[in-house]
């Protein structure tokens, strides 16, 4: 049986998702950050009153863009040590099915790189998983050293993972939780966003593409968001 404290998270958490999803169609109809007059309400969420329970982390339509990306480092550091607040502030960077090119979780290294929200969740992002749209492939991914000798195979090449109920093939399935693997390692081997720009860039090159439905594929760095494509 599910606990009082669980069943209030649930409703909280199902609240602020249909207020997410306002802002997401507000995005989707020509106001692509959501900020039309329903949804420019300024709010002054201290921090302070955050942690002490007085105050509630802000919702998109609210004005989390913006408190986000106020938000120095070490209060960032403070919010996240929360389980509970870590997840209700993670949750506003995804936007439907996107692949987020900043990871999410290392949040705290994305704001000491000076990367806002709209970049994370709206600009240095690929839409992936839907009929309509270009599929994003990872390419000539290199095997691990066990699968090379017990398979014969040095790479394999996969769309990105429909995650759960997914109809890909297995070697697609595996391509893409590799790519992540060495996306990740990118992104943490990385001191600034300038160098992990320059490194996702190379990666690109050699293991990105943009497969339509027909026609040629966008290979390499031209497939990546503008915002983050390095000349």
């Amino acid at each position: 049986m599910v606990g009082f404290p669980a069943k209030l998270e649930k409703l909280e958490n199902e609240t602020d998702d249909k207020k997410n999803k306002k802002a997401i169609e507000a995005e989707k109809k020509g106001d692509k950050t959501g900020k039309n007059q329903e949804h420019m309400k300024k709010v002054d969420t201290s921090v302070d009153d955050i942690l002490s329970g007085k105050a509630s982390i802000p919702t998109i339509p609210e004005g989390f863009e913006k408190w986000f990306d106020d938000l120095t480092v070490d209060e960032l550091k403070k919010l996240l040590k929360n389980r509970k607040r870590r997840r209700k502030i993670l949750r506003k960077f995804r936007a439907g099915n996107n692949h987020e090119w900043y990871k999410v979780s290392q949040a705290v290294k994305l704001k000491e790189w000076g990367v806002t929200f709209d970049e994370i969740r709206n600009r240095a992002v690929t839409a992936i998983n839907k009929d309509d749209i270009d599929e994003l492939w990872f390419v000539n991914i290199e095997v691990p050293e066990k699968d090379k000798k017990k398979n014969g195979v040095k790479t394999i090449s996969g769309r990105h993972s429909a995650g759960r109920g997914s109809t890909h093939s297995q070697e697609e399935n595996s391509a893409s939780t590799l790519a992540h693997l060495e996306l990740d390692r990118l992104f943490e081997e990385s001191n600034s966003k300038e160098e992990y720009l320059i490194k996702l860039n190379k990666w690109a090159d050699e293991h990105i593409e943009l497969r339509p439905k027909e026609g040629e594929a966008v290979k390499g760095r031209k497939a990546l968001p503008p915002c983050i494509r390095l000349p």
